[in-house]
């Protein structure tokens, strides 16, 4: 009866950390999604994209107005602010190229 019940033992703890891993892995691709995109306040997350471990830009409409923010561990940095109504990415990087740098 003692072998019966260690594998019967053995067999729940395995199970339990299949489904634990199981359900770490489901947490973890669902911190990918953006559920913010379905909300209807002022401030929403249009886009974002990582751009490695730790870093990520990130697109927010804050009222009628799109910010581009760049999100560190230990900052965030505004990077660009358009209006939502005059909102054009490919004339305003057209813009961007054109600008002489300082």
């Amino acid at each position: 009866m003692g072998i019966i019940d260690w594998a019967s033992f053995a067999a729940s703890f395995f199970l339990v950390l299949i489904l634990l891993a199981g359900t770490l892995f489901a947490l973890k691709r669902m911190q990918g999604l953006n559920f913010s995109k379905q909300r209807n306040g002022q401030l929403q997350i249009k886009d974002s994209i990582a751009l490695g471990t730790r870093q990520k830009l990130v697109l927010v409409e804050v009222g009628t107005r799109q910010v581009l923010v760049g999100l560190s561990p230990t900052q965030m940095t505004r990077l660009g602010e358009w209006r939502t109504d005059s909102v054009d990415f490919q004339g305003v990087m057209q813009q961007v190229r054109e600008e002489p740098s300082s």
